[in-house]
């Protein structure tokens, strides 16, 4: 059993959209169904580190997980609501200079800033425009953005630290970027500052497995530390919902942080991109289109066609906003949902899956591909779209058709009539049956090139499959909760 508070409610994280609807966390109804279970797969590894002087002055579950000290391994399975599970994240065995960790270690010290830059900027400005009263008048009480000017004076501790620890090392400190930040009321700022708050808890889990100097690492993971107060409290006392999520934090890498944070960004000085990590893409958004859910399919592999809708629409990232009056989506364990998302890094032919990341661990789900022919008619014509009857994505997206006809007797006027033919994707995958009531879950759409069947029992590579140059969307961010005996909410 896992322990844990929280009300019936499942958030979806999503990159900020039009404000007219200013929603990053979208307010779901969780729904019940049997689940099924996976053995629990996981990888660690550890790096030398070389000592070197740094100073500045500035959970709880019944059963643990089987623990596979074995790098890149996977549970996998492909039939309906189960997943592979695998390890998340990617260790370099490649023997580097003493040099070249340093170099990297003050990449990575930058790549902290700029997660402080951005929060202490977000309360500098949040709370400049909501005052006491503001927050009163959505019915919190006092003590609420007090606690919240603490946490503003702990995140510019936080720059300062950061920076003179990254010029102590001989390094040059990113300079602070110009923010955009969509919250135009209290509650929507408190949705923001738990988002940031997690983000930068996953974010620094993500560095410290990169991190070579010990000082360095204990400098974060103490920054990591009040960062996950920081969600605790926000999450638990002042939404009064679930304090944690499971017995492990996911790491995410600097590409994925960056890339859920990036629109919140207006502007950044030049010369931050070569202090930061290097590469560092910045990958589409992952979309969720909510609406009716689909039919069972008969045929749910790779590339088998579908006749479902999808009528509304929210992006995945710290997006979209809804309160309690907001609207109810469903994203469900075991239930096919429609993604969406820009398919600028697929390639051609690759097989997608959607990787769920939870923990330590990666469930992996092969993605549903649905071609559809759009019949787009000029001349008075309709606008019609037909399913296709056989999948092939390697197809060109557009071609056209022209005709001429007559009009009237003795053809005194010609009517010209264009039919162009598009063909569009559209992708459908199922969040596993395991993630009921485990807390936040980060997604992502990746690519693997044929063949990669993944079968019950495969455990070579297949852990891979979610690292960065895979990526094709994401992440988004998904909670599913639990309540107070550690039970998926209904």
């Amino acid at each position: 059993m896992r322990l844990g508070i929280g009300p019936p409610l499942l958030l979806v994280l999503a990159l900020p959209a039009v404000l007219s609807t200013p929603t990053w966390w979208l307010s779901q109804e969780g729904h019940s169904s049997t689940s099924s279970s996976s053995e629990v797969v996981s990888s660690s590894s550890s790096i030398t580190s070389e000592s070197s002087s740094l100073s500045v002055q500035g959970s709880n579950s019944e059963s643990a997980p089987a623990v596979n000290l074995c790098p890149s391994n996977v549970i996998a399975n492909e039939g309906s609501g189960r997943g592979i599970i695998g390890t998340t994240y990617p260790t370099d065995s490649t023997f580097h200079s003493a040099a070249w960790y340093r170099e990297q270690d003050i990449r990575l010290l930058n790549f902290a800033l700029t997660l402080s830059h951005l929060s202490s900027s977000f309360y500098t400005s949040s709370l400049s425009r909501y005052s006491q009263t503001c927050f009163e008048e959505k019915g919190y009480e006092a003590w609420v953005r007090n606690r919240f000017e603490q946490i503003a004076q702990r995140e510019e501790v936080h720059v300062r630290f950061l920076e003179e620890a990254i010029r102590s090392a001989g390094g040059e400190a990113v300079g602070r970027c110009e923010y955009n930040f969509p919250d135009r009321e209290p509650p929507q700022a408190i949705e923001l500052s738990e988002a940031f708050s997690t983000l930068a808890v996953s974010a620094l889990t993500g560095v410290l497995k990169l991190i070579e100097n010990k000082e360095y690492a204990s400098a974060l993971g103490s920054i990591l530390g009040v960062e996950a107060r920081i969600s605790s409290w926000v999450n638990s006392a002042v939404k009064k919902q679930s304090p944690w999520n499971m017995a492990f934090e996911t790491p995410l890498t600097p590409s994925q942080v960056h890339s859920t944070l990036h629109p919140f960004t207006s502007s950044c000085p030049p010369s931050n991109t070569a202090l930061l990590p290097s590469p560092l893409p910045v990958f589409p958004p992952l979309r969720f289109l909510l609406g009716p859910p689909a039919p069972p399919s008969p045929l749910p592999a790779y590339g088998e066609p579908s006749t479902t809708s999808a009528e509304q629409s929210t992006s995945a990232g710290p997006s979209a906003y809804a309160d309690s009056a907001g609207p109810r989506a469903h994203i469900e364990p075991g239930v096919e949902v429609e993604v969406a998302f820009d398919e600028g890094r697929y390639r051609e032919g690759n097989k997608l899956y959607g990787a769920f990341m939870v923990g330590t661990g990666t469930y992996v789900q092969p993605v549903r591909v649905v071609e559809e022919e759009e019949c787009i008619s000029s001349g008075g014509g309709d606008t019609n779209t037909a399913t296709a009857t056989e999948t092939d994505t390697g197809s060109a997206l557009g071609s056209a058709e022209g005709g001429t006809e007559g009009a009237g007797d003795g053809a005194q006027k010609t009517e010209v009539k264009t039919e162009e033919k598009k063909k569009r994707r559209r992708f459908f995958v199922t969040p596993p049956d395991e993630l009921r009531g485990v807390g936040l879950v980060y997604v992502t759409i990746v690519q693997a090139e044929p063949p990669s069947t993944v079968s019950n029992g495969d455990k070579s590579g297949v852990g891979k499959l979610a690292r960065d140059e895979n990526t094709v969307a994401g992440p988004a961010v998904v909670v599913f909760p639990f309540d107070s005996r550690g039970e998926g909410i209904e």
